[in-house]
């Protein structure tokens, strides 16, 4: 297993349905940078995404970067993110904003979203699709009807 830098939104969504457990299996240590921290303290942040950032569990880590990468049309969260993950060479950043993702893909980094995480977690028996796609629909996660209709397949 190895370690991940992740943004915001895939560990807000997990937190929220109550599978963020699952960062810990498919990953060693998860990092997120200050700017994450940050935007799931929060006070309109669900409650369950402000305890995983003010109660971290031993694979939940914050590191800032090094360095300030500029990058126009990304908050903050996103751009430290990409940062931190160039520089410590990790691939597989968490990440489901279509900008983020494709300023990732141009710096070379490989993504994944929320979505992704939850069917590699099923494929490893650690969580049941059918339900944790129930939960996912009743938040305000979005995303195309025919990535819903694809998962409601599976």
């Amino acid at each position: 297993m190895m370690a991940v830098v992740s943004d915001t939104t895939p560990l807000n969504y997990l937190a929220i349905i109550g599978c963020e457990e699952i960062l810990s299996q498919l990953f060693a240590v998860v990092l997120i940078p200050p700017a994450v921290q940050k935007e799931m303290l929060h006070p309109h942040a669900p409650a369950a995404v402000q305890t995983l950032a003010r109660r971290p569990p031993a694979w939940l880590k914050v590191q800032a970067p090094t360095q300030t990468v500029i990058v126009a049309d990304l908050d903050d969260g996103e751009r430290e993110a990409i940062t931190l993950a160039l520089e410590l060479g990790h691939g597989a950043l968490p990440l489901d904003e279509h900008e983020g993702r494709a300023e990732a893909a141009r710096r070379g980094l490989a993504t994944v979203g929320t979505i992704g995480l939850l069917l590699k977690a099923a494929e490893m028996g650690l969580v049941d699709l059918p339900t944790v796609v129930v939960r996912l629909r009743q938040t305000s996660f979005r995303a195309a009807p025919s990535l819903w209709q694809r998962l409601e397949k599976k």
